[in-house]
């Protein structure tokens, strides 16, 4: 969503004020990561076994995927819930009430993936905890380099957001398609990777966006929009390190 641009953006701010500024954005996106988690357990536990069960077949254990159009329009229904109404919720009297909105309707997004990331390797023993710490290390480290890069320094990405907005749409017609037509692994391979690549430059775009755009007033609406970047970018590698998983 666009975001308020502001009189006097956090670039333009006395070092002190941004200083400030920025510790209380991370503290609120800690706060927000931390309720996405806890939104996402109770998800993975209520809609996991939903839409996705394990078969015994010839001596090996299989994952099936159920309900596949309900799974989508619930995970489509979540994050377009979670984009519009965090952000502004957050620019409103109880800006509260907008990462509370935002951080758990992320959750929502994560459950099913959480749920399958723990079943794939073991279904019995949940040996897939490895895969979700393995998703959780490589968002970790992605997040903190690039919030260190983008924040540490003046920098400008705003010319990013004009290539990612000529391919959002292409993006999201292939998940789609991905629904309806089942492409192979080598293809579902690069489309995973692509998602990857493309949460990440929305993560620096985001991260772009609040230094370029947001005054210090905006801190609940910073952290909603850092809290939801994150969240995608932790479910797409994630999902990727699932297909990997299911070529050995």
């Amino acid at each position: 969503m666009a975001h308020p641009i502001a009189t006097r953006t956090i670039a333009d701010a006395p070092a002190a004020e941004r200083v400030e500024f920025l510790k209380g954005v991370l503290t609120l996106t800690s706060m927000g990561l931390a309720l996405t988690a806890v939104a996402g357990f109770i998800a993975a536990n209520v809609m996991g076994p939903y839409f996705f069960s394990t078969m015994d077949y010839m001596g090996q254990t299989t994952m099936i995927f159920h309900h596949k159009w309900i799974y989508l329009l619930v995970v489509l229904g979540a994050m377009f819930g979670a984009q519009a109404l965090g952000p502004k919720l957050a620019m409103g009297g109880t800006p509260e009430l907008g990462l509370i909105v935002g951080s758990s309707l992320m959750g929502v997004v994560l459950g099913p993936a959480l749920y399958l990331g723990y079943m794939v390797i073991d279904p019995a023993g949940g040996g897939g905890m490895t895969l979700i710490a393995e998703a959780l290390g490589l968002t970790s480290l992605t997040a903190v380099g690039m919030t260190g890069y983008v924040w540490t320094k003046p920098r400008d990405f705003s010319l990013l957001g004009a290539a990612m907005s000529a391919i959002a749409l292409p993006m999201f017609a292939l998940m789609i398609l991905s629904f309806v037509i089942p492409f192979g692994n080598t293809f579902g391979l690069i489309l995973c990777g692509a998602f990857v690549l493309f949460s990440a430059a929305t993560l620096l775009f985001t991260l772009n966006s609040i230094t370029h755009t947001m005054d210090t007033d905006h801190k609940h609406l910073a952290a909603v929009t850092l809290t939801l970047a994150i969240g995608v970018l932790f479910y797409n590698i994630l999902m990727l390190l699932i297909r990997l998983q299911g070529r050995d």
